[in-house]
């Protein structure tokens, strides 16, 4: 009794167990038939063997998506799925089928074919093996279908990349050279052979610093290897040997070939600089020629300066002697030689000296010293300075200025001409009317303004109005005297003490000049 219960409760238990494994693969089955009814990139199957079918078979069975994968619509339809494949690969598909129905052999093709549900070329693989009877004669093919186009698209980016790559390197201007982990030569561009003169098949797996390092740049080659061996970007000038022993200027830089973290060679590139090296040495060469030629014009000015002012101050002097000794003894025309003389010497002394500096000036060897100073005062001495002119030429003369100075940052010396050239153009260009000198302050600058009604300037040669030695009216029968200097040196006066001049002017009306200079802070 005992025995038959232990046997009933085992039998139970049993059958439990295999009630457990049913549901399993009950489960297991319907989970698997959903994953492929619903699968999109891939279809199952099975055919049967047929030779008396046109295409070896028929349809047992086949996953519904693939209606959607190859764009069938009767996907048990087996001639069907041989329409949409693209003429350059179908009889080449069709001949391996027939043959693995023969044979039994794997029948395993990629091929492209145009989706006329999706309405565009898709690329898919399709693989089977075969299932024999006993005698070895194929009966069945199970196989699957799967859309690669995807995968096909990424090896067609990667076979351009790596040809863009490859023409890249090959026709690259530049000398290229790949390296492997130990810094030996895997191959080198025909930029790189026109520089050093080496072919690939010369030096292929010889290490490069042992080829074109000159001895006396050992050390720095060492030190950039090390570098890139540390995963660093280097660039430096520098000179490399030729095959034929011969020295070239190159600019190399050295990119480190990582990959997850690990150097796996480095990428070389050399240009040759050769030609640029020989320009900058001759540009050096000229440059102190010209510096050389600056030094000796300043030198001559400055001799020709002192030679001149000496005798042209006795001449000065004398006359001035002269004049006070016989002033009442002669006549009035004898009174206007000695205005004369002293005119005369005065405008040499003038042009002398506005040579001078502008030769100073571009020789970047003008002597400066910013300091305060009233413009207030500065603009009254000039204007006393010049009374003389003022009166002879019978212009009113007006100063609108504040009750309190004006104190400007500045050098006195580029001060007092600037003023000086300015209010002086103004009445030597005017034959009538008055002059205006208007002093302000604004936005921590001050201003000062001299509008005159004289003979004014063209737009025309305003373009041109601060070249140096550039006038309006040339020639030997030009109306007013001077060099053409006075405002090509006013400007760079103006600028040293990091002042701005502007004018506007007007032909036959006249011209205004406005020069702004740094207050005092």
């Amino acid at each position: 009794m005992a025995d038959d219960l232990s046997f009933g409760i085992k039998s139970l238990r049993a059958k439990n167990e295999i009630q457990e494994l049913q549901n399993d693969l009950k489960e297991s089955e319907e989970h698997l038939r959903s994953t492929v009814e619903n699968a999109e990139t891939f279809a199952i199957y099975r055919i049967e063997v047929d030779e008396k079918s046109e295409f070896g078979g028929r349809v047992v069975f086949v996953s519904p998506s693939l209606r959607n994968l190859m764009g069938i619509e009767d996907i048990n339809n087996f001639q069907l799925w041989f329409k949409n494949i693209i003429p350059d690969d179908k009889s080449r598909v069709i001949e391996a089928n027939m043959r693995s129905a023969q044979t039994g052999e794997r029948f395993d093709q990629v091929m492209r074919i145009y989706n006329p549900i999706k309405k565009e070329l898709r690329w898919i693989h399709a693989i089977s093996t075969s299932i024999k009877d006993e005698t070895g004669v194929p009966k069945f093919f199970n196989g699957i279908i799967t859309d690669i186009t995807e995968l096909k698209k990424a090896e067609r980016e990667v076979e351009f990349q790596k040809a863009r790559l490859e023409q890249l390197f090959k026709n690259s201007p530049v000398g290229l050279v790949l390296l492997d982990r130990d810094d030996r030569i895997i191959e080198v561009n025909e930029g790189f052979e026109e520089i050093f003169g080496f072919t690939t098949a010369e030096i292929k797996g010889k290490i490069l610093n042992e080829l074109i390092i000159p001895q006396a740049f050992q050390n720095q080659a060492k030190e950039l290897s090390m570098k890139t061996q540390q995963g660093d970007v280097v660039s430096a000038e520098t000179v490399r040997k030729r095959k034929d022993g011969s020295l070239v200027f190159v600019r190399i830089y050295g990119v480190p070939i990582i990959v997850d973290d690990n150097r796996i060679g480095i990428y070389g590139m050399y240009v040759d600089i050769s030609e640029r090296k020989k320009f900058e040495e001759k540009i050096i060469k000229e440059k102190l020629k010209a510096e050389e030629a600056n030094r000796l014009k300043s030198g001559f000015l400055s001799a020709m300066s002192h030679e001149i002012r000496t005798p042209l101050n006795v001449i000065l002097g004398y006359s001035g002697v002269l004049k006070d000794l016989y002033i009442d003894k002669i006549s009035k025309e004898e009174k206007s030689y000695f205005n004369s003389i002293e005119n005369a010497c005065m405008r040499l002394m003038t042009t002398i000296s506005q040579i001078l500096d502008i030769s100073r000036l571009e020789a970047n060897e003008f002597p400066i010293e910013i300091e305060k100073l009233s413009l207030t005062s500065a603009v009254n001495s000039a204007i006393d300075l010049l009374k003389i002119k003022t009166n002879e030429k019978k212009l009113d003369l007006f100063l609108v200025a504040p009750m309190n100075e004006i104190y400007v940052e500045a050098d006195k010396y580029c001060l007092d001409n600037a003023l000086i050239n300015i209010i002086n153009n103004a009445i030597k260009y005017s034959d009538k009317g008055k002059i205006e000198i208007i002093l302000s302050t604004a936005d921590k600058k001050a201003i000062c303004v001299v509008k005159d009604e004289g003979i004014g300037m063209s737009e025309e040669y305003q373009q041109h109005l601060f070249e140096s030695f550039s006038q309006e009216d040339v020639g030997m029968k030009r109306r007013y005297e001077g060099t053409g200097l006075g405002l090509a040196l006013t400007k760079r006066y103006i600028e040293l003490m990091n002042g701005r001049i502007e004018i506007e002017s007007e032909k036959g009306v006249g011209t205004k000049v406005k020069i702004l200079l740094p207050l005092v802070k």
